[in-house]
């Protein structure tokens, strides 16, 4: 059983992939307003593996990643590990 890379756009809070870890190539686009609405909603669930930001704004992304609960932050980029750091998250990640 192979799951193709998707991307699920006009994902709402409220839906099953926005709440549960998927085991797979896939990612859920959710939009918000204001940066804290962003950080507050991403905070709010149960997982914190791994979480991002693409901003040109260096002092949003320095924000993001001081406030957000998850084991790696990565800013402009996308999350693919490193056999020389502890590999854990927060949470039930």
């Amino acid at each position: 059983f192979l799951v193709q890379p998707s991307v699920f756009s006009y994902v709402l809070d409220q839906m099953r992939i926005a709440k549960e870890e998927t085991f797979g190539p896939v990612m859920q686009l959710l939009k918000f307003i204001t940066l804290e609405e962003a950080i507050d909603r991403s905070n709010a669930t149960a997982y914190g593996l791994a979480a991002g930001i693409v901003t040109k704004k260096m002092n949003t992304a320095a924000i993001y990643a001081q406030q957000e609960r998850a084991g790696t932050v990565c800013v402009n980029c996308f999350f693919a590990g490193s056999a020389h750091v502890p590999f854990g998250g927060f949470k039930m990640s």
